[in-house]
């Protein structure tokens, strides 16, 4: 049998004698899920009359790279005959909305539907992004009682929880730790993030979208998880037609970056594509009508929006994409075989995004650009060589063989 190999960091130990200082502090509670589990599962689920369900949590939230694929892996373990409980925030519900719809606080995937007519049920937690001000501070307190209590009333039926990463993650995992249950993490960017971090000592197994250096021997590559469509899609061969149809992909930011550096670039790039170019443009808040009003004043065909609902029906017809580097975003276009300029956040959490990037370059999957380091004239003659023939050939192909697309069953069969 093999040993893991851990080695821990200053903020680990710390946490590590957390964890066991609570584990003993909250023994009474404990020993009380495990009477409630004892007196429940002699009669299949069934005490006062009343059936009892036993399910599986999965916790994550804050964006929409975090969120999307735990909603695709939660309805794939519904639709294999897991009941699943999704914790998540407030602030993710208009995320969910755009995906399937809710109802008293159960969540139907429209894209599972058709197959899995049973629903995620959701524990909504009113948290916010770790900071020091007192309103921050609250909700965590807040969140983190919310979550205990929900452990304590129904640990005994709580099977795994499975955190997808993220500051929502945090009081489900950390309350099934000192519970004693299995946790389980995947991890989407190249690193890990602080939460997942915390917990890779005390994880049962961890799942990685990307190949990263293993540390621990339980950790696997199994992918990211897919829309139904993509995971079942061949091979698509890219094109270049007579017109060009160019993707600009802003992240939650909503455009800051577009208006100074690549709104520029795409304008400098048309006067060779006159009436050639169609420009699809995600951007939210103030700089959308900015950046709208630019193309209008350039007669550049375009259409912004703060969200693509049907982004993978429109990735197949894109030829040349310019993203942010999140780790969805990533795995999205790789997936479709988009050629792409990835345009990473200066200043994201651990540098996550440009060493997304970075990954991404070294394996000549794609193009870097660091709007800090250089000007759009350097991003338009990178336009320009990223829709060459041979280049954008050789990227799709490259890129579409390196998306595992079977993750969700990779990751259910690791667990169950």
């Amino acid at each position: 049998m093999q040993t893991r190999k851990i080695t821990l960091s200053q903020k680990q130990i710390v946490f590590l004698c957390l964890v066991f200082f609570l584990r003993f502090i909250c023994l009474p509670f404990f020993l009380f899920t495990v009477c409630h589990r004892l007196i429940v599962k002699p009669f299949e689920g069934r005490y006062f009359f009343k059936k009892i369900t036993f399910f599986s949590v999965v916790t994550t939230g804050g964006t929409g790279g975090h969120l999307f694929p735990a909603v695709r892996f939660a309805s794939h373990a519904i639709m294999k005959g897991e009941k699943i409980r999704f914790v998540l925030n407030d602030k993710s519900l208009p995320l969910l909305k755009k995906l399937g719809y809710t109802h008293k606080n159960h969540f139907f995937y429209t894209e599972e539907s058709c197959e899995c007519t049973d629903a995620m049920k959701l524990i909504v937690l009113k948290i916010r992004p770790f900071s020091k001000n007192v309103k921050s501070l609250l909700a965590f307190v807040y969140s983190m009682l919310h979550s205990f209590y929900f452990f304590l009333t129904r640990g005994g039926l709580i099977g795994n929880v499975i955190g997808f990463g993220g500051y929502v993650s945090f009081p489900a995992l950390f309350w099934g730790l000192i519970f004693w249950k299995k946790i389980y993490i995947h991890e989407q960017n190249v690193v890990f993030g602080k939460v997942n971090a915390l917990f890779l000592p005390f994880a049962e197994k961890i799942f990685t979208a990307f190949p990263i250096e293993k540390t621990q021997t339980n950790i696997y590559h199994t992918g990211m998880p897919l829309p139904r469509k993509v995971e079942q899609q061949s091979f698509i061969k890219k094109e270049l037609n007579n017109s060009i149809n160019i993707l600009v992909i802003s992240g939650s930011s909503g455009g800051s970056e577009a208006v100074k550096s690549i709104l520029p670039a795409i304008i400098n790039f048309a006067k060779k594509y006159k009436g050639e170019l169609t420009i699809h443009h995600q951007a939210s808040g103030r700089f959308a009508n900015e950046i709208a009003d630019k193309y209008a004043q350039h007669n550049i065909n375009h259409t912004v929006s703060p969200f693509f609902e049907n982004i993978h029906d429109l990735l197949p017809k894109i030829d040349l994409c310019i993203s942010r580097s999140g780790a969805s975003s990533i795995v999205d276009l790789l997936s479709c075989g988009v050629v792409t300029i990835f345009v990473p956040l200066q200043n994201s959490a651990n540098n996550h995004q440009i060493k997304n990037a970075s990954w991404v370059v070294q394996n000549n999957f794609g193009f870097l650009y660091k709007p800090w380091e250089s000007n759009f004239y350097n991003l338009t003659a990178l336009m320009y060589f990223a829709l060459t023939a041979n280049t954008r050939l050789n990227i799709s192909k490259q890129s579409q063989t390196a998306i595992k697309r079977n993750a969700r069953s990779l990751i259910f069969n690791h667990i169950w």
